[in-house]
């Protein structure tokens, strides 16, 4: 069968692997795609579509009805998109008129409206935002999107981020355009070759960043969930940012880093836009460090340790040898493209030329890879601090570190001992805690 074609799953075959449990959320996505096909075929790589015969996430029209209606959080999260014939935005005429009747006028002319942010506020939002950022690892944001029949939200535009299209309710056909738009070539200009795809209430479409695509109604409204998943900030590309400035300027402080607005891949900049340019010429620049050779796991440990010392035996070595790699392999590009290789490039306080930013790392160091993957950590904490931690960030796994340093023989009868000394009880828990596994 065709990908795409009728209501056949594509990204491949076999079993979601839940015999005995309860499906986690990306298996009940994908199903009957197994997950190690998805991560290995799929993500990152191309787009998904994966038909469902009902929806995944209880969010119904009156849920939706409910929201505009109300003068709460809810409401102010409603966002009225501009026409997408006029292009005008829409006039919020009939000041005594109620917030929901207000919508119901703009639906009934074509405008399509956004729910921002459900995650912060819906509790199937949160839900939601919640299971796939455990099963995945990266940071998740929920939208909602509710377009009128014969109407359209977007033109045809690409992303800065992942996302899953989870269809609710209605219909929506989706013109998706598989080479990507790495160079953001306006949609005037783009010549690559699309296909179209109908998701029904239920269906589930995957699509990486810089895919190209948009999508339209017939005679039937549309409901559906833009659940993006920010890979951008995790991918070859930004962390190679990070590695230069820390090599560049040895005394930065991650913090401080941060605080900047350098770590960040979304077209902003012109040092985001030249490594936009570099992916078209490489690819795995836009691509999850160890995600070719360990495509099922390479989400896992970039946000999700607490430290370091969480990390599993080989993967530091593993990454620095991929990364040694990798800017050999753009070196080599960069001399067949001159105009590339000398291009200025702004870190921070200095400007070098981009062939330089990368001979810096040809010989990398464990200690410009650690402070990386700190930057990595702390920009998760700080998406979900940005947003609501206390409903969203799964609180920290002490436990597992704790295993960690009694995993040993030795360091479990080092530990038991000061567990039968006279000390006050708990005081030596916290001591062994700081010694061993960096705990508070």
């Amino acid at each position: 069968a065709v990908c795409g074609a009728g209501r056949v799953a594509c990204g491949g075959g076999g079993g979601g692997g839940s015999e005995g449990r309860r499906a986690d959320i990306m298996e009940r996505i994908l199903a009957p795609v197994a997950r190690s096909e998805f991560f290995t075929n799929t993500f990152e790589r191309a787009w998904g579509y994966y038909p469902h015969n009902e929806s995944l996430i209880p969010i119904t029209m009156g849920h939706v009805a409910e929201w505009f209606g109300t003068s709460g959080q809810a409401a102010k999260a409603v966002e009225v998109l501009p026409h997408p014939v006029t292009k005008k935005p829409f006039k919020k005429e009939g000041a005594k008129k109620k917030p929901l009747e207000r919508y119901q006028d703009a639906f009934l002319q074509g405008y399509s409206m956004v729910v921002n942010s459900l995650h912060l506020w819906s509790d199937p939002g949160a839900v939601l935002a919640r299971e796939l950022y455990e099963s995945i690892g990266l940071p998740v944001d929920v939208y909602m999107y509710l377009t009128p029949p014969h109407s359209q939200s977007y033109t045809l535009h690409c992303d800065v981020m992942d996302a899953f299209m989870v269809q609710l309710s209605g219909s929506k056909t989706w013109r998706i355009c598989a080479e990507r738009n790495y160079r953001s070539a306006p949609a005037s200009e783009y010549k690559g070759k699309c296909q179209d795809v109908t998701l029904r209430g239920g269906d589930v479409l995957y699509l990486p960043f810089n895919m190209m695509h948009h999508a339209v109604t017939t005679d039937e409204l549309s409901s559906h969930l833009t659940v993006n998943i920010e890979r951008q900030y995790y991918v070859w590309a930004t962390l190679i940012v990070a590695a230069v400035h820390k090599v560049l300027l040895p005394d930065s402080r991650v913090e401080d880093f941060m605080e900047s607005g350098a770590f960040s891949m979304e077209s902003e900049t012109d040092l985001e836009n030249y490594f936009h340019e570099l992916m078209h010429l490489k690819p795995q620049l836009a691509m999850l460090p160890l995600s070719q050779s360990d495509p099922l796991h390479a989400s896992q440990w970039l946000a999700r340790p607490l430290s370091g010392a969480d990390l599993p035996a080989g993967y530091l070595g593993s990454l620095l040898a991929e990364l040694t790699t990798l800017v050999s392999e753009v070196l080599s590009s960069l001399a067949g493209a001159p105009k590339l290789g000398s291009k200025k490039l702004n870190f921070g306080r200095r400007t070098i030329e981009a062939k330089e930013a990368f001979a810096m790392l040809v010989e990398p160091t464990e200690d410009v890879m650690h402070w990386v993957l700190e930057v990595a950590r702390l920009h998760s904490v700080k998406h979900f601090g940005r947003d609501n931690p206390q409903r969203l960030f799964p609180p920290a796994d002490v436990f597992s570190s704790l295993a960690a340093a009694r995993s040993q023989v030795t360091a479990a009868g080092e530990l038991n001992k000061a567990a039968s000394s006279a000390r006050a009880p708990g005081s030596c828990g916290a001591r062994v805690c700081a010694r061993c596994c960096g705990g508070p």
